[in-house]
């Protein structure tokens, strides 16, 4: 009907030409897209009534005419007809060879394998008989046989141990395609995710013999050495090498040689120049005497150390002649166990192995234990009090002699046989326990000894500060002080119970029977009664998150590092020479502590009278605290507070105390004293510098920090419209402003330069009396008590550093605590502060030259502080007087890891000098992780938004698509992923083409989690339908509306906060050079005009803004907030896009399809 329909309108249908006797053209798709039935507009030079004044002068049409216009038009289809035949063979002869070629990639990759695989088997085999025939020939045969394996096979490295897959391969493939080499490979992988080495496999031709292959890979080794190549992933002091690979006897034996190398190496480093090594025999030389082989025969005559290889030893009696030591200087003595894979077998005992390669010690001297409760039970039943049983352990047997042996008592009658092995090690106690050995079983009694680990000494460790619940009823208080709430904390709350797989108490049962009894029987029941117990669990847990259970949804999604990154930086301790728990508290102690001394001011204004804490305060500031969170060393947490808020009594108590102490009362010590629990930057931390302290401090102390930090923020108002994490302000503010920046430069050709500063340790080293010295002078004079109170909280205090290694307490008199209250408050007051300081100085360049009316030219969240100039010499003007003024608050701007950006409108091009350091210009410039760039382009603007969104579904992969209701899953989709996507949505301004990507990826990730899946003949087109009528039928919002939503709203607050007397910067840079402004000009004879060709993203933006308030300036109507939200309705349905264009028209009756409105034209120079 539709192409029925278009036929009427177009007129009586035309013939074919000839030779095309079909009543179709080949190619057109028959469709009933409403799209193609669209009236497209006309030309502007072909409109109606309009002819062209040749059309006169010509005269009638001919056959002759027609037919050579129809033979031309023949020869042309003719010739495009066979273009696109040869340009479509080509392609596919092209797409048919790569594909063959990779096949034959694939079956030569295949074949190595699977010759690999028989190779193996083979080995496994002859292993097999030589055991039959009582172990005769193992050796020599499966040496013979891995000799022929990985013949091709070549190793390459120098990257670290722990490159990423993707990133090694891809830069060996860039190294070897720079030497030519790259071809000669059929396959190159990795044995892992991550490695510091790859394999390679180089092709073997059919005319290829063995030698052939071996001399090309010895050529491209060659190659490699002589290139010298690095990447940017390798370690510092490695280029690419590359090596032949090798069987494993023949790995065994350089590993053998290598051995000796570094065990003499270790004794006196000043023998390398006298070592000589045959890697592929294993023998090691020094000083031309033989000391060692792995195929040579055994001197006679001498003391033999054997090797781990068959035929491997080392002359222990020359070694020690050569070296000049004694024969026991090249043995390891070590206590508690044997040389290293020393296994010791007993059936009566549990095997206990020790293995070199899984030391997690930073050096290479002692032993790593760990002890833990065994898999078969619980840790609960392992510290229960139940009868003792039979449970001997058999360790090291070599022991001495104790002098008190011989007063030991001995309950069963016999002397005292057992013996403890103590070196080194703090003896301070040692008790026999009588008569127990008629519950062990046996003539031994129960020997109990207390010793301290760590040699130096022990440390009192603080209490538990995990999160705490209330235990039991709390009772009603008259009087509240510091120590009445922490008897209440240790005796009416606890550690909250943890949310991990506990046993039911069948499983018990089974572990406790198998234990009891024994038999392999019971214990696989008891293991299988587990492993089903924890999937149910798992699954249930699972299925409560996806129904927005957001407890099980937090500790499914939490990933807690642990302490495994101090692994890593206890080995770069010990590769420094440090001790890493006195490295990281050295680090700390000059971080936080001020070495000036100076002396925290004091009021010197005149005192007003002030008003008291109101209960509204008290509940306000309570209800503000969190549950959950850790404790402090006074153990109070909010559950606590809240539990006694409920009471009046107690609740009253409670408002006395706070006023008190603000009164003048002492400030508890508990509240200075914070416990700073260290995480890592990056996964593995180099040092202390990458290590950010969280400090845990007293719950009431922040109820008290509250209070008194609202009553300041509402005396102390924001001093200019840059600071954009004041109260009343916001992200978007930061983000719309940054971008309008780019907007503007990409229509006015400015040519701007951005930089955003990077401040180096910025809260722990801030100034605490810079801080209270403004606190003094912008109070009102009735606040002189909080002024008080500010100085009694920023007095110096004391930090527990808590490390892996242990803890320890040093001074606190500088920076603000991380973790509490007031101190984000504190730190944004101090950089607005900084940035105000340097504005007023006289030679701080406060306009842009292009731009003289432009209001807003630098902009701060927190410590963010973006920056932007008319040239480089204006911008490093800036840079040195802001860190100028950063530096009096204790502040230093870090240049390595400031970020610089020149718009391709600039003159200036070269690197931007500050402090001496060149800072290149990027490619585009993040803003809280959005990518700017001249030009800026709108559809693109959302990218950073939708990758963050498809990272957020995959990382909840398994709450979003298990099996549970899809209503309450697209809940839970609504706010995660979506939160997730459209966090910024606000301050970006829509398109059509950003409204329907973020569209797509929506629908794309609705299909996922409902289950749908696509034939290989079908692109996503049922999937996307079925998506959409999932929105409907569950009544889900589309991300474009939500966009709209947002975007509307958020300027709605820009145009009303213009009228404040510190307006944001997001409403000065929006009424700057509005639509208003640019019709004024154009009818101005002198008006501004742009200086080159545009497209008007911003005053379309504004037309669009303007159809839906159906006002001449759309701020008109935003002054009104119930005029503007009744508005935007009409915003949503003239620029939301279409559901769809397709044959979906109609999904339900209720279904609103909004149409497409016509697009603002585009705005031509001088119109």
């Amino acid at each position: 009907m539709a192409s029925r329909g278009a036929s009427d309108r177009r007129g009586k249908a035309k013939m074919p030409p000839p030779g095309l006797d079909t009543k179709e053209l080949p190619g057109i798709i028959q469709t009933d897209d409403s799209d193609l039935d669209e009236v497209r507009p006309q030309k502007a030079n072909k409109r109606e009534g309009h002819t062209s004044p040749a059309a006169g002068d010509r005269g009638p049409v001919t056959l002759s005419d027609l037919r050579a216009l129809l033979h031309e038009q023949s020869q042309q289809l003719q010739e495009s007809q066979e273009r696109q035949l040869r340009s479509a063979i080509r392609d596919l002869q092209k797409s048919t060879g790569a594909q063959i070629e990779a096949i034959q990639t694939d079956i030569h990759r295949h074949n190595d394998y699977i010759d690999q695989l028989r190779d193996q088997g083979e080995r496994v085999e002859a292993r097999l008989q030589a055991l039959e025939a009582g172990g005769a020939g193992l050796a020599t045969v499966g040496a013979d046989k891995s000799n022929e394996t990985r013949k091709n096979l070549m190793i390459f490295g120098g990257w670290g141990p722990d490159t990423h897959r993707d990133t090694l391969l891809a830069e060996l493939r860039e190294l070897l395609g720079k030497i030519g080499a790259l071809q000669h490979f059929d396959d190159i992988f990795t044995t892992g995710p991550h490695r510091g080495n790859a394999l390679g496999l180089v092709t073997q031709r059919q005319e290829e013999t063995e030698g052939d292959l071996k001399r090309k890979m010895i050529k491209i080794a060659q190659a490699v050495r002589e290139a010298n190549l690095r990447s940017e992933h390798m370690q510092s002091d490695k280029n690419l090498w590359a090596s032949l690979s090798k069987s494993k006897l023949e790995r065994m034996r350089s590993s053998h040689a290598g051995k000796l190398k570094r065990m003499l190496m270790e004794i006196d480093p000043a023998l390398r120049d006298h070592m000589d090594v045959e890697w592929n025999a294993g023998s090691f030389w020094l000083r031309g005497v033989l000391l060692g082989s792995a195929t040579r025969g055994k001197p006679m005559g001498a003391t033999i150390a054997e090797g781990k290889i068959p035929q491997a030893w080392l002359d222990l009696t020359t070694a020690a002649r050569v070296v000049g030591c004694s024969e026991s200087d090249l043995r390891l003595p070590e206590k508690g166990r044997g040389t290293p894979n020393t296994t010791f077998v007993d059936e009566r005992y549990t095997l206990v192995q020790f293995r070199d390669d899984l030391r997690r010690k930073a050096n290479h001297v002692g032993v790593w234990v760990q002890h833990r409760v065994t898999d078969d039970v619980t840790a609960e039943e392992e510290v229960e009090g139940q009868e003792a049983t039979s449970a001997p352990y058999q360790a090291e047997q070599t022991t001495c002699w104790l002098r008190w042996k011989a007063e030991a008592p001995s309950s069963g009658g016999q002397r005292e046989a057992d013996r403890w092995y103590c070196d080194r090690v703090p003896l301070k106690c040692f008790d026999i326990e009588e008569k127990t050995y008629t519950h062990i079983g046996g003539d031994h009694d129960r020997l109990s000894l207390t010793v301290e680990i760590a040699g130096k000494g022990a440390v009192p460790s603080t209490a538990t500060t995990g999160p705490r619940i209330v235990s039991g009823p709390l009772p009603s208080l008259v009087e509240v002080d510091q120590e009445i709430l922490m008897k209440l904390a240790r005796e009416h709350t606890k550690p909250k119970p943890g949310t991990r797989y506990q046993d039911p108490p069948e499983v018990k049962q089974l572990y406790r029977d198998a234990k009891r009894h024994g038999g392999e029987d019971r214990w696989k029941a008891a293991h299988k009664a587990r492993r089903q117990a924890h999937d149910q669990w798992s699954r249930e847990k699972l299925a409560r998150a996806s129904q927005r259970s957001w407890k099980d949804y937090k500790d499914l999604k939490q990933q807690q590092s642990g302490t495994t990154w101090s692994v890593h930086m206890s080995e770069e301790a010990f590769a420094a020479g440090r001790d890493p728990q006195e490295w990281t508290i050295s680090h700390f102690k000059a971080l936080f502590t001020d070495a000036s001394g100076k002396a925290l001011p004091t009021w010197s204004r005149g005192r007003a009278d002030s008003n008291p804490f109101s209960m509204e305060e008290l509940e306000l500031a309570v209800q503000n605290g969190k549950k959950g969170k850790a404790v402090g060393i006074d153990l109070t947490s909010f559950e606590l507070v809240k539990s006694l808020m409920h009471d009046d009594q107690t609740a009253c108590a409670l408002l006395q105390w706070m006023e008190n102490i603000r009164q003048g009362q002492p400030i508890p010590p508990q509240w200075l004293h914070t416990i700073v629990t260290l995480l890592p930057k990056i996964p593995s931390p180099n040092g202390p510098g990458d290590l950010r302290p969280i400090s845990l401090g007293s719950a009431i102390g922040k109820v008290y920090g509250t209070m008194i930090l609202r009553r300041t923020r509402e005396a102390i108002q924001p001093i200019g419209p840059e600071q954009c994490s004041h109260s009343g302000r916001q992200t978007a503010d930061y983000v719309y402003t940054a971008i309008r920046s780019f907007q503007l430069d990409t229509e006015w050709c400015w040519g701007l330069h951005w930089v955003k500063l990077d401040i180096s340790k910025a809260f722990d080293s801030l100034d605490r009396a810079k801080a209270l010295t403004h606190l003094q002078k912008a109070l009102p004079e009735s606040m002189h008590l909080e002024f008080d109170s500010w100085r009694r909280l920023l007095m110096p205090g004391t930090a527990t550093i808590r490390t892996p290694w242990g803890e320890q307490s040093i001074g606190q008199t500088r920076g603000i605590r991380q973790g509490a209250v007031e101190s984000p408050w504190l730190f944004s007051l101090a950089m607005e502060l900084a940035l105000s300081e340097a504005q007023a100085h006289a030679e701080w360049p406060s306009t842009i030259g292009a731009a003289p009316d432009l209001g807003i030219t630098d902009l701060l969240f927190m410590d963010d502080s973006l920056l932007w100039a008319g040239s480089q010499r204006d911008l490093k003007k800036k840079y040195a007087l802001l860190s100028r003024s950063l530096a009096a608050w204790g502040l230093m701007v870090n240049p390595k890891k400031t970020a610089y950006y020149a718009s391709p409108h600039a003159t200036e091009r070269r690197a931007l000098i500050l402090d001496q350091i060149p800072v290149e210009s990027r490619t585009s410039l993040e803003v809280m992780g959005v990518a700017l760039s001249v030009p800026l382009k709108p559809a693109g603007l959302m990218d950073a938004a939708l990758a963050k969104a498809r990272k957020k579904y995959f990382a909840s992969r398994d709450m979003l698509e298990c099996r549970t209701p899809l209503k309450e899953r697209l809940k839970l989709f609504s706010s995660t992923v979506a939160g997730a996507g459209l966090w910024y949505a606000a301050a970006v301004p829509p398109s059509p083409q950003g409204m329907g990507a973020v569209n797509s990826l929506q629908l794309e990730l609705v299909a996922r989690m409902a289950g749908f899946r696509r034939q290989s003949n079908d692109y996503h087109t049922h999937s996307r339908r079925a998506a959409r009528q999932i929105l409907v039928n569950h009544q889900s919002p589309r991300w474009s509306t939500i966009w709209l939503q947002r975007y509307w709203r958020y300027k709605g607050h820009i145009a009303r906060a213009a009228d404040r007397t510190q307006p944001p910067a997001s409403s000065l840079i929006d009424s700057f050079r509005t639509y208003p402004w640019w019709k004024q000009q154009q009818r101005m004879a002198s008006g501004l005009r742009h200086p080159a060709s545009f497209y008007p993203y911003l005053s379309n933006d504004e037309l669009r803004l303007n159809r839906a308030a159906a006002r001449e300036d759309w701020r008109q109507l935003a002054k009104d907030p119930k005029a503007w939200q009744q508005a935007e309705a009409e915003w949503i349905r003239r620029e939301d896009v279409a559901w769809t264009t397709g044959r979906q028209l109609t999904l339900t009756g209720e279904v609103h399809t909004p149409s497409n409105p016509p697009l603002p034209h585009a705005l031509e120079e001088g119109e």
